[in-house]
């Protein structure tokens, strides 16, 4: 760096530029500061020599005793030796603070560059530490965000013709339908089609215009400031150079990519370009590695036959012998052995005849007339409860108001009709007449509507039965009621009982399967949650031809069983009871009934899409 030097005189001189420039190596070699008169020396020998007309006052700048550069002042001449003294003291102070700001800079650069190769240590441990593609692809990500210094870092992987992202720093999982994963996988794959790494930290006027419209998709959903995405690509080492650098053994075909993100910081800085290009090499070397471990074929299997090979020893043969013989008979047991093939389901006790009694009014309960003893049953028409609609009873008087005043009219009218009037006075109170007639039915036909809804207030019983509501009066009494609203529940005490099997829906096949099997009803054992010691038996009745939404399990198809009413004491026989039941389904091998879960899980997580 240096100020107006141009003004002495040494950029136009090529000689006197070489004796300065030989005058400030002596300087460096000597290590000592100094202080050169005009005009010094000459070019014909090795002293020190100053070419110029001013005062040069040099000073080292040191680092442990080594230089490591020199601050020099071009002073115009003409001061005396006391001056110029002072002049090389103050050069010196100063080349004292400048050398201590070095050092402390370079011992701050020793320091990064520690913790640096710490942190790269440990990342390339890690991504080196598996062969599992999974589990490379994570430490790619969360170590290398360490490593480069980032707010985000992923990986894609080529899946196909297109890249998948596999996974994000700081993230067990993604979810790979998210809209902001599918256009980063977009713009990933078109970027590693092109070949060329995206470095995007603002300015996109390079940009082709395919890359800079996906680019913008995806910023507008990830609001990142910084984005860089590098190609990884398979290693290809030279055989004959195993020496060879990363960049120059990176020549096969991209297998992924790596995105580098800041969403808070604009600054793209040199650390990060530094870095990028380390954490991308190894992170293809892992990669390379753990595609090439995936591709053997039945990896897995000769992994297994590798780790077991002990089983085969001469000392512990007989053993091996006997544990294998053992696993084949319990298979042929499984195989060969028939068992009783039952499908559980969860329901309830409802009773087959009971009838919901429903507000057909808005309003509220002000009476309940249910009897208090829950064993005394209702009549049919008997009034259950009274409700109140003060809207409706304004509008009741309202209506009333209106058509006695248009009664009132009629009777005014037709009195006048009566008397003796000219014939135009006459047609006029005719037409009058028949206007106030008319309103006068149309309010009596609104009177009577209100009428018939305010006789909804009282809810009556439609059939004889008891009513199985707990607590209706606390829960009811004095409460605002909507037109549609459940209030109670009549049961008719004669009623058959019958269970409400919710079934779930993967295993109606099975059922329909074991009905189509079968000449007669399925049997079905069940207990009450009420009386978990007894078993009871009873039938499939019943099979709905829909499925629904019922419990937490899913969807479900609802299955009716009937059993022997004297079973069950009449106790017990209580709306909403729980139910647990199992439904026999014919015979099936042993293995089957106790592992076809586990079989089903397999076909529709996997094999399915084979």
């Amino acid at each position: 760096y240096h100020i107006n030097l141009g003004d002495t005189g040494l950029e136009s001189d090529s000689t006197a530029a070489h004796m300065h420039t030989k005058l400030l190596y002596q300087v460096i070699e000597t290590g000592q500061p100094a202080l050169i008169p005009p005009r010094s020396g000459s070019a014909q020998n090795d002293a020190i020599a100053n070419p110029t007309e001013n005062l040069l006052i040099i000073g080292p700048l040191t680092i442990d005793g080594q230089v490591m550069g020199l601050l020099e002042i071009f002073q115009r001449p003409g001061a005396g030796p006391t001056t110029q003294r002072g002049y090389l003291r103050f050069v010196v102070q100063m080349c004292k603070l400048a050398s201590d700001y070095l050092k402390n800079e370079q011992l701050r650069t020793f320091s990064q560059q520690q913790a640096f190769w710490h942190r790269l240590q440990s990342f390339v441990r890690a991504i080196h530490g598996s062969l599992d593609i999974n589990e490379t692809v994570y430490a790619i990500a969360n170590e290398g965000r360490r490593v480069i210094g980032c707010d985000r870092v992923s990986v894609a992987l080529q899946h196909g013709p297109r890249m998948q992202i596999r996974t994000m720093s700081g993230l067990d999982t993604i979810e790979r339908r998210a809209d902001q994963v599918k256009k980063l996988g977009k713009l990933s794959t078109t970027v590693c089609r092109a070949g060329q790494p995206l470095w995007y930290a603002g300015d996109d006027s390079d940009l082709p215009p395919q890359i800079e419209h996906q680019l913008h998709e995806y910023l507008d959903v990830s609001h990142s400031k910084i984005l860089i995405i590098q190609p990884l690509r398979r290693r290809l080492p030279s055989s004959h150079d195993v020496q060879q650098s990363a960049s120059e053994n990176t020549v096969g075909p991209v297998i992924g990519a790596l995105i580098i993100e800041q969403i808070a910081d604009e600054r793209l800085t040199p650390m990060i370009r530094d870095r990028l290009g380390t954490v991308s090499a190894h992170g293809s070397d892992a990669l390379t590695n753990a595609l090439t471990h995936s591709g053997i074929f039945l990896a897995p299997l000769w992994s297994w036959i590798g780790k077991t090979r002990v089983v085969s020893r001469a000392r512990t043969l007989p053993k091996t012998i006997a544990v294998v013989s053992a696993l084949l008979v319990l298979l042929a047991a499984c195989w060969l052995i028939p068992a009783q093939f039952k499908l559980a389901a969860n329901g309830k006790l409802t009773p087959e005849i009971q009838t919901e009694i429903f507000a057909n009014i808005d309003g509220v309960l002000q009476q309940i007339l249910v009897p208090e003893d829950p064993d005394k049953p209702v009549e049919p028409n008997q009034v259950l409860a009274i409700m109140s609609n003060n809207d409706l009873m304004v509008e009741i008087q309202n209506l009333q108001g209106q058509l006695q005043q248009a009664q009132e009219k009629v009777k005014k009218l037709q009195r006048a009709q009566a008397s003796r009037m000219d014939p135009l006075e006459h047609r006029m109170v005719e037409g009058e007449l028949a206007e106030a007639l008319e309103s006068q039915e149309s309010l009596n036909r609104q009177l009577q509507l209100k009428l018939r809804q305010s006789e909804m207030l009282e809810v009556r019983a439609p059939v004889r039965g008891r009513v199985v509501n707990w607590q209706l009066r606390q829960n009811l009494l004095r409460r605002p009621v909507q037109r549609g609203q459940n209030l109670m529940t009549i049961v008719d005490p004669n009623t058959p009982w019958q269970i409400e099997l919710e079934f779930p829906e993967r295993r109606v096949a099975h059922l329909i399967d074991a009905v189509h099997a079968s000449d007669k009803p399925l049997s079905v054992s069940f207990t009450l949650a009420s009386h978990p010691g007894r078993q009871f038996v009873g039938q499939v009745s019943q099979i709905d031809s829909k499925l629904d939404v019922r419990s937490d399990e899913g969807n479900a198809v609802l299955v009716r069983v009937a059993f022997e009413q004297g079973q069950i004491p009449r106790d017990l026989l209580r709306s909403g009871t729980r139910v647990r039941a199992q439904i026999n389904a014919g015979n099936r091998s042993l293995g089957y009934v106790w592992f076809h879960e586990l079989f089903e899980t397999i076909h529709s997580t996997w094999l399915l899409w084979f």
